[in-house]
């Protein structure tokens, strides 16, 4: 369980809402029985299934407990080590105590961070000039900073994904023009016959369209069993989410028909008395 000394205005200066109960005030810090707030994470494992307002939280010793507390409201999660960490049980209460060495002041205004740092400066040195002010970001800056490297392996997946879809639809294109070349005579004679050019553009693009279907299951299905294979000799190995793969599979199904337009539409317009001379 994670514990935080904070003053009354850190959860509206953070943005966390309050869900129930109250904020934390003055009154919470005096006497033998602290009020505390606690986030929805706490209630879960703690009250599942009870009002957590009113209940009373012990230090677990025998005798005396060294720390008890009442529990006054209840706030939203955050993620308290990084943006992709898990919440952890966390309880709010004021500093009565010092924790550390180390204090954090956060400031919510709709200045820019640039005018803030000197006032910021001027008001701590008026308060002790012993202090020092150090290490001033926004949030925004923080989550960024946080998310460096899951930003970068999603850039290098894109990448990846864009270099994939670009190789499929060189090699349908490529595959469709050699086909559309060696028929060649065989358009020429369905042009002299009277296909019209939407006949002869729904030939080659149905063809191809077949292919594509084809391609597109057989690596569906050889995707399921290999995670089949997985899922059953890599422990901790999960089942394959459909809607991901289904995603890419119309992506590559898109990039292919893209690919197939430019064969299918030069077929359609092929002159019939060149198509009939060409060997």
């Amino acid at each position: 369980m994670e514990r935080s000394s904070v003053t009354p205005g850190y959860f509206q200066a953070m943005g966390l809402a309050l869900v129930r109960g109250r904020n934390l005030q003055a009154l919470d810090d005096a006497g033998e029985i602290t009020g505390v707030v606690v986030n929805r994470k706490m209630v879960e494992k703690a009250w599942p299934n009870k009002d957590p307002l009113g209940e009373l939280m012990r230090g677990n010793n025998p005798g005396k407990p060294w720390h008890q507390s009442r529990v006054v409201g209840v706030v939203e999660d955050a993620r308290q080590w990084g943006a992709e960490s898990e919440t952890q049980p966390e309880m709010y209460a004021l500093p009565r105590d010092i924790w550390g060495a180390r204090v954090y002041l956060i400031v919510r205004s709709a200045r820019p961070a640039s005018q803030l740092t000197p006032l910021l400066r001027r008001e701590i040195a008026a308060l002790d000039a012993g202090l020092a002010l150090a290490n001033v970001r926004t949030m925004n800056g923080v989550v960024h900073d946080a998310t460096t490297g899951s930003r970068a392996a999603a850039a290098m997946a894109g990448l990846f994904t864009a270099t994939a879809l670009g190789l499929v639809a060189v090699g349908i294109y490529g595959t469709l023009s050699y086909h559309v070349l060696q028929r060649t005579r065989e358009i020429g004679v369905r042009m002299a016959m009277g296909a019209r050019y939407r006949d002869i553009f729904r030939l080659v693009l149905g063809q191809a369209s077949r292919w594509v279907v084809l391609g597109i299951s057989a690596g569906l299905a050889c995707a399921l069993a290999l995670s089949s294979v997985l899922q059953a000799t890599v422990y901790g190995m999960g089942r394959l989410p459909m809607p991901p793969l289904l995603l890419a599979a119309c992506a590559v199904g898109l990039a292919a028909l893209a690919a197939c337009w430019a064969p299918a539409h030069h077929a359609a317009r092929m002159n019939p008395l060149v198509a009939l001379r060409a060997d």
